[in-house]
Formats: C-alpha cells, structure tokens, sequence
C-alpha cells in the first residue's frame, strides 16, 4: 500500500477535487411540507468544504492511513472494470449483506438525517433520533464522514465532489465489497429521469451490478414524492449524472 505523505497532500488532494439484499422499508414518518407535485424546494444537502478540510485537518496519521488504503481499493476496482451500457447490463446485483432498512425522513430537510441513521442501525444497531443528528448534521452533506467516522468503525467515510460515472461505480462497488457498508450520495435530479425534482437530496446506495451497469437507490424520500419506492435501480450513467458528490 502507497502511504500518504502527510496532512497537507491529503488536503491538496481534497480540496482539487472540490468536492441485500434483504431490503425492507421504514417505519415511515412525515413530511412537513413536501409538495404534491414531487418537487423538494430548497437545498437540503449543503457542502461546506471548508468545514470539511477543518475536519481533515484534525485526523491522525493512521486515520490518514485508512482512507489511503481505501483510496487505493477503489482504484483497483476502477483500473479493473469497463463501463457497461444500460442495454447491455447482464450482472448480478450486490448488496450489503442481511437485512438493510431504509428509514423515511420525517421533514424536508432531514434527508441526510434519514440517511445517517439508516445506516448506524446497519452498523451498529443503534442511531440517535433524526432531530438529535440534525444538531450535527445540520442539513450538510460534507458533515457526514466526521459525524459517521465517530460513530461506527466499519468505514472510514470520506468526501468526495463531481464524481465520473467510473469513480462513483468504483467508490460505491469498494464500500459494498470491501467494507459492506453504503455509500451516501448528493443528487440533484430533474423528472422525469428521477421521480421528483430536487436542488440537493441525499440518498443512500446500498446495491451495485457487478458489472457496474446499475445502481440500487435507497430513498428516504419513499412513499413521499409521488410514486417514489423506498429502492430502485437506476442506470449507472444516470445517476452519475445527477450525482454531485460521494460520501463513501
């Protein structure tokens, strides 16, 4: 493994890119004021890099080591695969092993709230309430690797902004192969590609097609925006697409 060489490269390199399958749904909540045309106003899912750099500024050289490491098996992934159409996609899904629920955001602004706590129940079994991760989380999607990184051990999260199709397959394949957790992602999305319009929502990726032609969503907004399911696979240049950023 290529060890990093300290603090500052890592926050070069950040800061350059600006940055199952048993699946069951939630125990839903509510929406406070989501529109009944399936459009989510406003950005709910804010990146503040320069927060984020101050978190990167605080981690250890073995925390440093870590997202080395795991920098370096999703290169390997990517260096190995090959971009599949849609039309021609023959994999198998992937999934994080056993049961993975994915709970409903209980206002507009929780998505990220959702999110978090759906995977903490994943990995540990346990979760803060979403209003108790909003004083944190604060509706920032840039917060996630240091609220996520000091509350489970499964994944090192880290950010990453404006992902290829082929770096979010392989960020996304690295986390349900190596470390069999989801991956967050920021879209922002426009009907009638994805099932609502949004300025910035965050969802969850907890599925890949081997030959990473398709992507398995887990939405917290199910059951919310018009016909929205809780999961659903979509295109992998599609949600590449509409991806901003990873958290992975």
């Amino acid at each position: 493994m290529k060890k990093l060489n300290g603090k500052k490269k890592l926050a070069a390199t950040f800061a350059a890119a600006v940055m199952a399958l048993s699946c069951t749904a939630s125990l839903s909540a509510y929406a406070e004021s989501t529109t009944n045309n399936g459009t989510f106003g406003g950005d709910y899912a804010i990146v503040d890099l320069d927060e984020y750099q101050s978190y990167l500024d605080t981690l250890s050289d073995a925390q440093l080591q870590l997202i080395a490491e795991k920098e370096q098996l999703a290169s390997e992934i990517e260096a190995e695969q090959s971009v599949t159409t849609y039309a021609d996609a023959r994999g198998t899904l992937i999934g994080v092993p056993g049961t993975f629920t994915m709970y409903q955001q209980e206002t507009d602004t929780y998505c990220g709230n959702a999110c978090m706590k759906s995977v903490l129940m994943y990995t540990t079994g346990s979760s803060p309430t979403q209003a108790e991760i909003d004083t944190e989380l604060k509706n920032k999607f840039s917060n996630i690797p240091s609220y996520a990184n000091a509350r489970q051990s499964k994944c090192f999260y880290v950010h990453f902004a404006n992902p290829t199709q082929s770096e979010l397959t392989s960020k996304i394949k690295s986390d349900i192969t190596n470390y069999k957790v989801p991956a967050f992602l920021r879209i922002v999305t426009r009907k009638p590609v994805w099932y609502y319009d949004t300025n910035g929502h965050c969802v969850l990726s907890n599925g890949i097609y081997d030959d990473v032609s398709k992507i398995l969503i887990a939405d917290p907004a199910g059951d919310l925006a018009p016909d929205c399911p809780y999961f659903y696979e979509k295109p992998a240049s599609t949600v590449a697409d509409y991806t901003t950023a990873i958290c992975w």
